[in-house]
């Protein structure tokens, strides 16, 4: 979790400073609508919600592979996307949308998101612990049992979260931004 929250406020803080003093930024908010007919961004429920699905899924997986990394994987993913969400609420709050707001479209999806992501991360710096358990017992078979359940439980609460994105936070932001 500090490797996330480092990150978020490095993010936050290297692109706050945007907007300097004496420029004019004509940028707007807009209600989500559907993107142009020309098959690009033309996404059902469903299919964003795969789509969501399938992005968190890769950096699940991402943060796990640092078992086999010694951390190192989940310690730069992490990071990446810590430094990402502090960059997203600070374009926001740029955009003009109160904090209050950001955070009413960031938690009913974003608890449960970066409770999976951190669970993995916990799992992932288990590298080092699974390679000493390997090089005095010569076997890693319990370790790596004690790490699936939670792994598979994590991947659940993923796709919940991806459910709640595509449910109720995509209806938030239409009604935030019509609000603006």
């Amino acid at each position: 979790m500090a490797i996330w929250g480092m990150g978020t406020a490095t993010g936050y803080w290297a692109t706050a400073p945007i907007d300097k003093p004496g420029t004019n930024t004509a940028i707007t908010l807009q209600a989500p609508e559907k993107p142009p007919e020309n098959g690009h961004r033309n996404y059902t429920s469903f299919s964003l919600y795969g789509w969501i699905l399938g992005r968190n899924l890769a950096v699940y997986m991402w943060l796990l592979i640092g078992v086999l990394s010694s951390g190192l994987t989940t310690v730069a993913v992490l990071a990446f996307n810590g430094v990402a969400l502090g960059q997203h609420v600070a374009i926001a709050m740029q955009l003009g949308l109160p904090f209050d707001s950001v955070a009413l479209l960031l938690l009913p999806h974003g608890v449960p998101e970066l409770g999976a992501f951190f669970l993995a991360g916990a799992i992932g710096l288990q590298g080092p612990r699974l390679l000493q358990v390997w090089w005095w017992n010569g076997r890693s078979d319990n370790v790596l049992g004690e790490m699936l359940r939670p792994a598979l439980l994590g991947a659940v609460v993923l796709a919940a979260a991806a459910g709640i994105e595509v449910g109720v936070t995509l209806p938030l932001a239409r009604t935030v931004a019509s609000l603006q």
